[in-house]
């Protein structure tokens, strides 16, 4: 720290005694300053804006935690095994990176917030608290789902040189009440989303790449943008006793909103 002054005598012996003792505790502070500012970036790197700011504040027991209502969205890289056994490890590891990058992107773009990348999976939530905001939450939703294949599409179109193999994606929506908080062992914390609503939503996700779609959404995102149009089918899935009306695009959101399956997949999945 350093001082100046204008007086042509310079400091006085007095003011000289001031400033030094001031330095010290000024020092103290700005160190907690610093430290706490490196945190709030460590936390927002690694567990989430809003995840980082809940635990900065204090949440940081196993079961702390709220229920939200958020969109739940789960990105699925198609055909991640065979790629990871096949590229060589730098390969892989810019391969994954230019996926995670482009829905990251997407996602905070319009809102959300990405929670987890769990292998060739991204998990991102979009938070509402009433119905008007449901709606927004929802097309900011479909909007980032739509930017990121868009994005990979673009990725995909300047990899001339072959370095690493095109990408390929299913997005998948579902919405409701979460628990959002810390889950884990005593001596090692998760801070997650967990429930229903998150489950099904890792479900459709499983759903959109067995039907070879980009985009699933679920009939509560069709209730909550008051759209119907584009359903693709109802399907049983894993873990769920009931099946489970899945939707190919939104009108609000589609510039063909009568599209309707017509797919090699779905008339497999249909046959049986």
């Amino acid at each position: 720290m350093t001082f100046a002054t204008k007086t042509p005598a310079g400091f006085t012996g007095a003011q000289i005694g001031v400033l030094e003792s001031i330095m010290r505790p000024l020092g103290i502070v700005c160190e907690l300053a610093t430290l706490k500012r490196t945190a709030e970036t460590l936390l927002d790197t690694y567990v989430g804006v809003r995840a980082g700011s809940k635990v900065l504040n204090g949440t940081v027991k196993r079961g702390d935690g709220e229920w939200i209502s958020a969109v739940v969205s789960f990105a699925d890289l198609r055909g991640f095994t065979r790629i990871s056994n096949t590229l060589p490890a730098d390969k892989l590891i810019k391969f994954l990176n230019q996926y995670f990058g482009a829905m990251t992107a997407a996602v905070e773009a319009h809102g959300g917030e990405v929670l987890k990348y769990i292998g060739d999976e991204i998990m991102a939530i979009f938070p509402y608290s009433n119905a008007d905001e449901a709606e927004d939450a929802a097309r900011r939703a479909l909007l980032a789902a739509r930017q990121t294949i868009q994005s990979i599409e673009e990725i995909n179109q300047a990899n001339i040189c072959l370095e690493t193999p095109d990408l390929s994606v299913g997005i998948a929506l579902h919405a409701g009440d979460v628990f959002f908080g810390n889950v884990g062992s005593e001596t090692r914390l998760d801070f997650t989303v967990i429930g229903p609503v998150v489950n099904m939503a890792a479900r459709i996700a499983e759903l959109a790449k067995d039907l070879d779609l980009e985009i699933l959404v679920s009939e509560v995102i069709a209730d909550i943008m008051d759209c119907r149009c584009g359903l693709f089918g109802e399907y049983q899935v894993k873990g769920f006793d009931e099946p489970v009306r899945v939707y190919s695009s939104a009108s609000a959101l589609s510039d063909n909103a009568s599209l309707y399956p017509d797919s090699t997949a779905f008339r497999a999945l249909e046959a049986n």
